[in-house]
């Protein structure tokens, strides 16, 4: 009985966390996640993470961020082995950022497996390697992630898959165009451009 009590007393602080979140109540949903990030709980240390990122109500605290992600990654959350990626790189540590998006996409984040494609096409951070960033942006696209789509029905556009293969890219194209503008025309706030 007391599991159940303590699993309900920690859903109504995370109901609560998320409610300041969105009310951009950042210092009382940062203490709650706080609390429940100190129970293990590996969303509330991303998301207590991503508040100190941010700097949400005061200056950005990137070392703890950092060190709140690093606890988070190491419960097997993909999208802070993303963002650890992410601080890395824009401190300019590119390999242990290309560490880090390894080992998101090894934790099935898809926003990673389109990130580390780029990288792998572009030879940013890691060696260039265009078959395996062809094959992550495939495997990106074939699980749903839209700009990763469009950047297959790109090649195929451009014939650099074969020419019986521009059908199909025109296709991709126009199947998944309309979703990407819809996506960010409605809401040009919206996270997901971010994580592509």
């Amino acid at each position: 009985m007391g599991d159940q009590t303590d699993e309900k007393a920690e859903e109504r602080r995370l109901d609560e966390a998320n409610v300041h979140w969105r009310e951009g109540r950042y210092d009382q949903a940062l203490r709650l996640y706080e609390v429940l990030a100190d129970l293990g709980n590996p969303e509330c240390m991303v998301m207590a993470a991503w508040i100190y990122q941010m700097g949400c109500g005061e200056s950005p605290d990137l070392e703890r961020a950092k060190s709140l992600y690093e606890r988070a990654a190491a419960a097997r959350n993909g999208r802070a082995a993303f963002e650890l990626a992410c601080i890395c790189t824009s401190q300019g540590e590119l390999a242990t950022g290309a560490t880090w998006m390894e080992r998101s996409v090894e934790l099935d984040y898809l926003p990673a497996m389109y990130q580390l494609a780029l990288r792998h096409l572009h030879g940013f951070g890691v060696p260039r390697n265009a078959e395996r960033g062809r094959h992550l942006m495939q495997a990106a696209g074939d699980r749903g992630h839209l700009p990763a789509k469009l950047w297959t029905a790109g090649q195929m556009l451009r014939g650099a898959w074969g020419l019986s293969r521009i059908p199909e890219g025109l296709a991709l194209a126009v199947t998944n165009g309309w979703r990407w503008l819809l996506l960010h025309r409605s809401d040009p706030g919206n996270p997901l451009a971010r994580d592509k």
